[in-house]
């Protein structure tokens, strides 16, 4: 695990953000309800820990990274709640903005 990692593992865990959430997408109005499917797609491979499936995601539409849930935590927030080091080395990566914030400004 490098120190980015920890960093970024140690600020989200102390933020408190872990509550229920309604997928949402920030995507424009071009494609908007395949956006928000997938998008739903995401945030529930996150819950159910299937890594493999939601980097097959992540491969065939990178864009998911910028999804956010209904209190503006992304993909790369949910990894780092949930301690997975390798999945948030592999969203940054792929290009997951580090510099995202939640509903409460929290990276």
């Amino acid at each position: 695990m490098n120190r980015r990692t920890i960093i970024l593992i140690s600020a989200i865990l102390t933020s408190g953000a872990l509550t229920a959430v309604t997928p949402t997408s920030s995507a424009g109005t071009a494609g908007v309800a395949a956006s928000v499917e997938s998008s739903r797609d995401v945030f529930e491979l996150l819950r159910t820990d299937d890594v493999l499936a939601l980097k097959a995601l992540i491969e065939k539409s990178p864009r998911l990274l910028d999804s956010s849930d209904a209190g503006g935590r992304t993909p790369l927030h949910y990894a780092a709640m949930g301690g997975n080091a390798e999945l948030c080395d592999y969203f940054v990566d792929k290009g997951a903005r580090l510099e995202a914030r939640d509903a409460h400004q929290k990276t």
